[in-house]
């Protein structure tokens, strides 16, 4: 990255063309580098691997961190890229998946699996743009604490520890996930 691409406001079309993008979000034209540590990579993988075997039974469409959102049009220059979506079946027209490089279209659920070094603030900001989106259900991952943490809009926030079971509400009828399981066993 160059230090003239981290002075000036970027686009999310230059900031997706940066050889690492993956790495990176941005929030109102400035790069916000995405620190993901290998045990919350892990548990990433398991809510996918769950969340992909539901919608082949029940349809829908399961999507990893390397995918761009950008819902918010009145901020041009914003972007993020959470570690899990999931776009119930209906929602593409013909079922078919877009050409665009980003989801413009806000994702049923979204899940972040935290990492240590995420600041609350930042987790905050993040949660309030997904709900503001129209997002219908955006999980907060804690592996260190074991818990999931399920915020809708106009709802109290529920808390599934570990040793509950976490259901996929009205946005994923039928998805039932012990939450021990999405966790490192014996941590």
């Amino acid at each position: 990255m160059t230090a003239s691409a981290t002075r000036r406001k970027m686009t999310p079309e230059e900031a997706d063309c940066l050889p690492d993008s993956v790495g990176y979000e941005l929030f109102d034209g400035k790069l916000k580098r995405r620190v993901m540590w290998v045990e919350s990579v892990w548990v990433a993988g398991h809510i996918l691997a769950r969340l992909s075997r539901y919608a082949d039974t029940h349809g829908g469409w399961v999507f990893g961190a390397g995918l761009g959102v950008n819902l918010w049009p009145e901020s041009a220059r914003t972007f993020v890229r959470p570690d899990i979506s999931f776009v119930r079946p209906g929602r593409f027209p013909g079922e078919r998946l877009p050409t665009d490089t980003f989801l413009t279209i806000p994702p049923d659920v979204v899940a972040e699996v935290i990492s240590p070094t995420e600041s609350a603030e930042y987790l905050d900001r993040k949660k309030i743009m997904y709900l503001d989106a129209g997002i219908r259900a955006v999980w907060m991952v804690y592996p260190l604490t074991r818990r999931i943490l399920v915020h809708r809009p106009g709802e109290s926030i529920k808390v599934f520890p570990d040793g509950s079971v976490l259901d996929g509400g009205s946005e994923l009828p039928g998805f039932a996930c012990d939450v021990a399981s999405l966790f490192l066993p014996g941590t």
